[in-house]
């Protein structure tokens, strides 16, 4: 009884000294050691005394000395789980040599909800997943600095260095219950610019070649269109780099940032930003020596370094032609193409004398290593098997970097998928020498609604079309495929109605891109039927005379493997009839009222290597040519072509049309810099005969002017685009407008830069220059007489309606009665060019 008195007579001392309150700091004035007899929780309603008692560290049973460290460790414990807003323990009793403690604690109300201002949705998902802030966390004064802490450095690193965060918790009046909610409250103010960027310490390069290197961070003097002085701070550190391998590829190898400072200025929110430099000596390689290749030979691999003793050193350049050059010429790539995935390439500096290096390339070649499985993943809507089959990599095979490629781009060609993010995952296993690779897809929607206007034939033609390019003809009939179409299996459909005042056209497409979904053999098919009606356009008076064609076609394309497998052959029939009764073909022409019929056969032969973006191509070319031929009638049918008009009239001639016609196009793409692409494009056509006596006739012919929009006219000629021109006002006399001309060329220079590449909407500026014409025959062709013109646009890419595109160009040579001037254009799912 008298220690059990004594140990009351000390708590009631302390407890009165403390505010009846006992923590860590204090202490009893029996300096023993007790068992823990008990502990009980009060003032929980979240969380369970169980979960309390042994978070705190003091379990029933355990001796405890007191005082002691244990009490302190057990606060600072339950502190530390952040869920309190205040945490006591006392002494409720002492049993002889048993101590029963009480934890009393109030728990922090979890936030009912989150209302952010001047905060983006991009911030918010940040906030959530870094810093765990949803409605329900529990809040404390840790919680709401480093909250208000991670946004300000966010957006310091962007430049705003004047943004303020305010973290506010508020009573939640909207609920029933009470609780509370957090506000915060983003105001990021004005964004900080580049006053002056000044440099010390450099002789080399200049002050201004120093800023030309900083790629992302202008000063406010210096004049760019597309860059301005706004600071960022990761886009800053990336610049500093920049500097650095300028001097490196100068062959300053040396060269160093010694310091580098930013002053605020607040009154008009600028930086000045100072930058010492070290340039130190240049250097050349003495000598480059081969370590540990036997697979190629020292020639071979000096040929693709392109590097030799005496020359400047590069670091730069050495770095690419080590591994990651954009052009593939790179020792890692060369290797990992012959199934040396394992290869190591450590090129060393054994020795760097006062302007000298001696350079050894240190090769660990290992095994050959071979695919084993191969997943895709992705794929929500396309089958496996129209991805599988665009492989260039199969198990089994030998590892190589350019197959891999090769497939990112056959992929991202078929338009079924997000080109920007068709994801690759090599897992390789050194232990068997082989390697799993995992491509990731994205779907998108690629069908598309055609909508669009233009002039054709004199007139305003109106164009709806569906185009349906990742069709299933195989779930046709299964109702439960139909959401809202059956698709996922690669086959387009395309359907299109074109109508204006007295002229219809109906059209109807299918493509199997893989014959039986095995074969890489592609087969098109397609029907049309048009309808043109004689009106007076100026009083919409219907007129005698009308024009139908009815016709269709067949075409095979198959993936070649020679000369590589970028090419492809393709070969085809179609079959047009004309019809038409008091129609009128203009003067040259002495047929009212007839038939004519077209049956021709199709070859063509293209190379697509322009990577693995369809919509925004950055590099590689596009290459086609296609041959179209009639049989040669007059060589078998028994006509006297030769005979005048009265004895052979015009219908009679050109009963069943005989030509040849020649197309060629190519197109480059160069990355220049960044994501800046220069795009060259040429393009010719040539319609012959092989009979003089026969003629052309008016028909196949090559008309030149304006967007191209009405692709191809009613009677069967090609609508070139020239911009900067009305349409179908350029040809070799005036005569020619109404037909066209059986030769043309073009030549255009286009330099791209994209706004957004989003899988949702794809947009991309550009400037133009161009070139074209159309000649009569071969005595008159001459490459050198252009119609020029020089414009801007920009290109709009939405998956459900295809490339939308707006131009405006000045042609700088109309035709004779034309005028110069600036032409609006706008196409429709097509490039004009």
């Amino acid at each position: 009884m008298k220690r059990l008195y004594t140990a009351v007579i000390i708590l009631v001392l302390s407890s009165v000294l403390s505010g009846l309150m006992a923590q860590s700091n204090n202490t009893l004035s029996a300096d023993r050691t007790y068992t823990i007899g008990g502990v009980k929780v009060s003032g929980n309603s979240l969380y369970n005394e169980n979960i309390i008692s042994r978070g705190s560290g003091l379990i029933v049973g355990a001796p405890v000395r007191i005082p002691g460290e244990q009490i302190s460790s057990a606060l600072r414990r339950l502190w530390g789980y952040g869920v309190f807003d205040n945490v006591d323990i006392y002494v409720d009793r002492i049993e002889d040599d048993k101590v029963f403690f009480e934890i009393r604690v109030k728990e922090r109300e979890p936030l009912t909800r989150i209302q952010f201002i001047g905060v983006n949705k991009a911030l918010q998902d940040d906030l959530k997943t870094d810093l765990d802030l949803t409605a329900n966390t529990k809040i404390s004064e840790n919680l709401i600095q480093s909250v208000k802490n991670y946004i300000k450095n966010r957006y310091v690193k962007r430049g705003f260095l004047s943004a303020e965060v305010t973290f506010d918790v508020l009573k939640d009046t909207l609920r029933e219950n009470g609780g509370a909610y957090a506000r915060i409250k983003l105001d990021k103010g004005e964004r900080v610019r580049v006053n002056s960027i000044n440099f010390y310490g450099n002789d080399v390069l200049s002050d201004d070649k120093l800023r030309k290197a900083m790629k992302e961070t202008k000063q406010i003097k210096h004049m760019n269109v597309f860059k301005q002085s706004k600071f960022v701070d990761d886009k800053y550190e990336e610049d500093l780099v920049s500097i650095i391998n300028k001097y490196k590829s100068l062959g300053y190898r040396d060269a160093r940032i010694v310091a580098d400072t930013m002053t605020w200025n607040k009154q008009d929110n600028t930086l000045d930003i100072n930058i010492t430099l070290e340039e130190g000596n240049k250097y050349h390689y003495r000598s480059i020596k081969w370590i540990g290749n036997s697979k190629f030979s020292t020639d071979q691999l000096n040929n693709i370094l392109g590097i030799k003793p005496g020359d400047v050193y590069n670091g730069e350049l050495l770095a690419q032609r080590m591994s990651g050059a954009k052009d593939g010429r790179d020792i890692q790539s060369v290797y990992m193409d012959n199934g040396y995935l394992f290869a190591q390439i450590m090129p060393v500096e054994v020795s760097a004398e006062r302007d000298s290096i001696d350079l050894e390339i240190r090769i660990m070649e290992y095994d050959k290593a071979y695919i084993n499985k191969i997943s895709v993943k992705g794929n929500t809507r396309s089958f496996d098997n129209i991805i599988y089959r665009e492989l260039a990599t199969k198990p089994g095979d030998l590892f190589s970097k350019t197959a891999i490629m090769q497939t990112q781009q056959r992929i991202g060609a078929l338009g079924f998928f997000d080109a920007e993010n068709i994801g690759v995952d090599p897992i390789p296993d050194p232990s068997t020498g082989t390697v799993d690779i995992n491509y990731t897809v994205s779907e998108k929607n690629s069908s598309q609604i055609e909508l669009q206007g233009g002039w054709g034939g004199g007139q305003f033609i109106g164009t709806v079309g569906l185009s349906f390019n990742n069709f299933s003809l195989r779930n046709l009939f299964n109702k439960k495929a139909w959401k809202p179409l059956p698709m996922g299996q690669g086959q387009n459909l395309t359907l299109r109605l074109q109508a204006s005042m007295g002229y219809t056209s109906y059209q109807f497409s299918f493509t199997e891109p893989w014959l039986g979904g095995r074969h890489p053999l592609s087969i098109s098919t397609s029907l049309y039927y048009t309808k043109q009606e004689a009106y007076n356009y100026y009083t919409s008076e219907r007129l005698p005379g009308e024009l139908n064609i009815i016709g269709g076609g067949i075409q095979l394309a198959k993936r070649l493997k020679w000369p590589d497998s970028y090419f492809t052959g393709s070969v085809g029939v179609n079959y047009s009839r004309y019809d038409w009764k008091d129609y009128s073909w203009g003067p040259y022409y002495n047929f009212d009222t007839g038939k004519s019929n077209n049956l021709n056969l199709m070859f063509g032969l293209s190379r697509r290597s322009s990577g693995s973006n369809p919509i925004y191509p950055m590099y590689g070319s596009d290459i086609s040519l296609t041959v179209q031929l009639t049989p040669p009638y007059s060589l078998f049918n028994g006509k006297d072509y030769k005979a005048p008009v009265e004895k052979m009239s015009d219908v009679e001639r050109y009963e069943w049309l005989e030509y040849y016609k020649l197309k060629f196009k190519a197109t480059w793409y160069n990355n220049i810099a960044a994501k800046l692409v220069l795009v060259t494009n040429a393009e010719f056509g040539y319609l012959g005969m092989y009979n003089h006596n026969v003629g052309l006739g008016p028909f196949e012919r090559f008309q030149m002017g304006g967007s191209g929009m009405s692709q191809y006219r009613y009677y069967g000629s090609e609508i070139i685009s020239l911009r900067g021109y009305k349409d179908n006002t350029i040809a070799s006399s005036a005569a020619a407008l109404s037909e066209g001309d059986p030769i043309y060329n073009k030549f255009t220079v286009e330099l791209r830069y994209p706004v957004t590449l989003a899988q949702s909407t794809s947009i991309y500026a550009l400037v133009f220059a161009e070139g074209g014409n159309t000649y009569a025959g071969i005595k008159s062709y001459n490459p050198f007489k252009l119609h020029r013109s020089a414009g801007a646009g920009i290109r709009v890419f939405m998956p459900m309606f295809g490339m939308l595109g707006f131009d405006v160009g000045y042609g700088f040579d109309p035709m004779p009665g034309e005028s110069r001037g600036w032409e609006f254009h706008f196409s429709l799912g097509q490039q004009m060019f």
